[in-house]
């Protein structure tokens, strides 16, 4: 399934002109009600993005966990290595060499300068759309087989959106940003 970003902004606000100043971001299709009714009457529901799947933006991304490759055990390993006829000394130093490289440090996996700095044109982006409609709510949700819920709604001021902000959205928390 897929991550899907939703906003709200609130019925007659000029889509057209917001769509104009933030072009090289913003989608602000319509959309169908694809959440319910958790942003609330008087709004109009709109794509964020460009993007018919939103899987990999930088809205919640410093949220996710990123997936390890299996370790297969050693034990089962060495079995396979002695049954394809290596040498007790060869599977020795395979076992050395393979300590001595899961003992390295590993890459650090945090946020990207890159992913930082696109998160930080959403925000200013989002803050402006925010001044000049007023508000506007977004929702991050993964749509799977589950329903759908909303966990919490927060209020935050747009002088306050910041790219830590869009880094660490959290799915099915809706955020109204107030102008």
């Amino acid at each position: 399934m897929c991550h899907l970003l939703t906003a709200a902004l609130p019925e007659g606000v000029d889509l057209r002109a917001l769509r104009r100043h933030h072009r090289t971001l913003l989608s602000l299709e319509p959309r169908a009600r694809a959440t319910g009714r958790v942003f609330g009457d008087h709004v109009v529901e709109v794509a964020l993005t460009r993007r018919p799947c939103d899987c990999g933006t930088v809205f919640g991304s410093a949220n996710h966990t990123t997936h390890t490759p299996r370790v297969v055990s050693t034990d089962k390993k060495v079995h396979a290595l002695r049954k394809r006829g290596w040498s007790e000394a060869k599977i020795a130093r395979w076992a050395a060499d393979r300590e001595r490289a899961l003992a390295k440090p590993q890459p650090d996996r945090s946020t990207t300068g890159a992913q930082v700095e696109l998160a930080q044109r959403w925000a200013d982006v989002l803050r402006q759309t925010a001044q000049r409609a007023g508000r506007i709510g977004i929702l991050l949700h993964w749509y799977g087989p589950e329903p759908r819920s909303v966990r919490a709604i927060r209020q935050v001021k747009a002088e306050d959106v910041d790219a830590a902000l869009i880094l660490h959205l959290e799915e099915d928390v809706v955020m109204w940003i107030e102008g």
